[in-house]
């Protein structure tokens, strides 16, 4: 199951794990999860159990937050969006239930820095100037990163799909993960959590 801010995000996470698990990956279900409707993520986590589903991916952009999971101190900090989803999903308490002949339900926690669209043009080798995780702390650099990404700052649907597929269908996971610490970190958990044991 995928709790995502949109419904496009589907193609590039699929692709993203689909690449660091070396398979193929389809979204079963797909439910919106806004970053100021966080709540919504425990359903999503025992939607998942009841239907039997082999992991859950709920991810949120970073937008800017200054806390960053992947450069803080073990331990939840309130200001981190990875730790604050993480809290709300509540999953021990889905993991202590039965699933009887059934693998445990894996659980993925996704906050790229600064965008979705961030991972997307690191993959696609795009020539940032200086740190490319500076831009998009502000609504003017998510417009500039979706220009970037889709030639345009309001792309249509099935241009961001399109373009997130193509990207992903060629991306290199274990690079991506040297030029991105919160992409490092996400892949290390779908190789812990959704990877057959």
């Amino acid at each position: 199951m995928f709790g995502v801010e949109s419904v496009n995000d589907v193609a590039a996470y699929c692709g993203f794990i689909g690449a660091i698990l070396d398979r193929e990956v389809e979204a079963a279900e797909i439910r919106a999860l806004r970053p100021d409707k966080l709540e919504a993520a425990p359903l999503f986590v025992r939607q998942a159990h009841r239907l039997g589903l082999e992991g859950v991916v709920l991810a949120i952009d970073n937008d800017g937050a200054k806390i960053l999971h992947e450069a803080h101190d073990p331990g939840p900090i309130p200001e981190c969006r990875h730790c604050s989803l993480r809290k709300v999903a509540k999953i021990e308490v889905v993991r202590s239930w039965p699933r009887p002949a059934l693998p445990p339900l894996g659980f993925v926690f996704g906050v790229p820095v600064q965008t979705i669209e961030t991972w997307l043009l690191l993959a696609r080798g795009h020539p940032f100037s200086g740190d490319p995780h500076a831009v998009g702390r502000d609504s003017a650099g998510r417009r500039m990163l979706k220009k970037w990404l889709y030639d345009s700052e309001e792309p249509s649907s099935e241009t961001m799909q399109r373009i997130a597929t193509e990207v992903t269908s060629m991306v290199d996971a274990t690079a991506l993960a040297t030029t991105s610490r919160s992409f490092a970190h996400f892949a290390e958990q779908v190789r812990a959590e959704l990877a057959p044991s």
